[in-house]
């Protein structure tokens, strides 16, 4: 059975522009809805933020992995802890 999971748009999301501002060095519990981090990988960059995500009555934090050069979405990961996302959105390595 597949469920269907909502997500939901913050400032940071790549479908309401990228800009400058909505960076930061580092997410943490007092950013993370308002920030996105970006991580060399290759010879692009990768720009990485987190949403919240719903499944019917279940919530998430979503660790969204965006490509810049591609513009597109790479990776998607769900977690039920926040501080769990935090954690491997600013140890995410490409």
């Amino acid at each position: 059975m597949h469920e269907s999971v909502d997500y939901f748009i913050h400032v940071q999301d790549p479908i309401l522009g990228i800009k400058s501002a909505n960076l930061a060095d580092k997410l943490d519990h007092h950013n993370w809805q308002r920030k996105a981090i970006t991580r060399r990988h290759d010879n692009g960059s990768h720009y990485i933020y987190l949403c919240r995500a719903t499944t019917g009555r279940k919530r998430y934090y979503c660790v969204n992995t965006y490509d810049l050069a591609q513009g597109k979405t790479l990776r998607r990961q769900l977690f039920e802890c926040r501080d769990e996302a935090l954690q491997v959105a600013n140890s995410r390595l490409p």
